[in-house]
């Protein structure tokens, strides 16, 4: 309800106003930049798991793909 409301008061302000929440902020940063945030490992996929293979200590590191 919350949401519907924020949606339909930017309506009044202009049709390219959007508001994106907390929980869509990582998607929307990625969307807008090509770039997220990750735990400082590499994490390889293959067949049905995905295999963390690096760890990097101390490090959060971003990637750009």
């Amino acid at each position: 309800m919350i949401k519907t409301s924020i949606d339909d008061m930017l309506k009044s302000l202009d049709p390219y106003t959007v508001y994106y929440s907390e929980s869509e902020a990582d998607d929307f940063t990625f969307m807008t930049t090509g770039k997220y945030g990750g735990i400082g490992s590499l994490v390889r996929g293959g067949g049905d798991f995905a295999t963390i293979s690096d760890v990097y200590k101390d490090s959060r590191r971003s990637c750009r793909d």
